[in-house]
């Protein structure tokens, strides 16, 4: 994936975003967050690569690519995290 909003349960765009898709049930909102998913799989080993620049002007509080990274950790996948230096959004 690239620049993936990655857990938008905990940003204020993902949040605005997932009321106008989805209304305010947040249960039904656990089931699009990357994050929700890759720990709701754990006992499964998932490779997966987010390649994301560390110039992209949503990086990275809106992207939240740091938490995505921990629940991948936490729950036994296999995730690679690239950040690159100098590359944005485009």
């Amino acid at each position: 994936a690239f620049a993936p909003m990655t857990n938008p349960l905990n940003s204020k765009w993902g949040q605005k975003a997932f009321i106008n898709f989805f209304g305010d049930d947040q249960e039904e909102w656990k089931k699009w967050d990357a994050c929700e998913l890759a720990a709701r799989l754990k006992g499964t080993s998932v490779e997966l690569l987010v390649d994301q620049g560390d110039k992209d002007c949503f990086y990275p509080d809106l992207l939240l690519t740091e938490n995505f990274e921990k629940v991948g950790k936490d729950n036994g996948h296999n995730f690679h995290v690239n950040i690159r230096e100098g590359y944005d959004h485009g």
